[in-house]
């Protein structure tokens, strides 16, 4: 973590995400306003927040990885007495706190854009939401920056795990409003469970279900850490013994 913030002092280039948050916040918010629905935390912020959030792990999970091999560090990354999923998770949770910020921005943006500040209905529920939303997506990313430790086509697979986790995850609409044979899969992207408990803690409805939620984010992001962490060691212990590190 340490690491990761001296190198985000010299090379802020994460904080870029906070420069397109806010014009997210305005399509949202316009998408809102022509549907009748007028200014409101669910389009105006989640959206944009959780776009920026997704993006940010995404992106610094497959820079990592590239840069440490660019830059010949890959082999110190490994050698280290650190294993290198906590090196890569304690990076991650980092750039994870900087792209929650969009929540905040995109809370203000909605605010000066409906000339007053937008209510939370249950604010302990959506804060303990996008803790645990970010908790489970920096797993996720540990998960995903095993799949650039072997491959060196990173955009490929960033494009790739963009727009559809987008829609599955229920970031642009809820899941609800899916097609009936697509429901089934968004259960299956920890996204879906962040989003909804955003959306109710916003709303007000459906504190109940608030709370199965909050249960499938800690499973969901446990068993990604999980995952990652033995793919990790396995893909570590075939570099070592084939002696390809470099030429991974």
């Amino acid at each position: 973590m340490r690491l990761q913030l001296a190198i985000s002092r010299r090379d802020p280039e994460h904080l870029l995400v906070l420069v397109t948050t806010p014009l997210f916040a305005v399509i949202f918010m316009s998408i809102g306003a022509a549907a009748g629905r007028g200014v409101n935390v669910c389009d105006a912020v989640i959206a944009p927040g959780l776009i920026g959030l997704w993006y940010v792990s995404l992106d610094v999970a497959g820079a990592l990885v590239s840069i440490e091999r660019w830059q010949g560090r890959l082999e110190l990354l490994i050698a280290a007495p650190a294993g290198p999923v906590a090196v890569i998770f304690g990076r991650v949770i980092v750039i994870t706190s900087i792209g929650a910020l969009t929540f905040v921005e995109s809370w203000l943006v909605a605010s000066i854009g409906a000339g007053r500040p937008l209510p939370v209905a249950e604010p302990a529920l959506f804060l303990c939401g996008l803790a645990l939303t970010c908790l489970a997506m920096a797993a996720t990313a540990v998960l995903v920056s095993t799949f650039f430790t072997i491959s060196r086509v990173k955009f490929v697979i960033l494009t790739s795990l963009s727009y559809p986790v987008y829609i599955l995850g229920g970031v642009v609409v809820p899941t609800e409003l899916l097609p009936d044979w697509l429901q089934p899969v968004t259960r299956l992207v920890f996204l879906a469970y962040g989003s909804d408990v955003l959306r109710h803690a916003g709303t007000g409805n459906g504190t109940d279900s608030g709370t199965t939620d909050l249960l499938m984010l800690v499973v969901l992001g446990a068993a990604a850490m999980f995952i990652g962490s033995v793919l990790m060691t396995k893909i570590i212990a075939r570099l070592k013994r084939n002696g390809s590190v470099h030429f991974s």
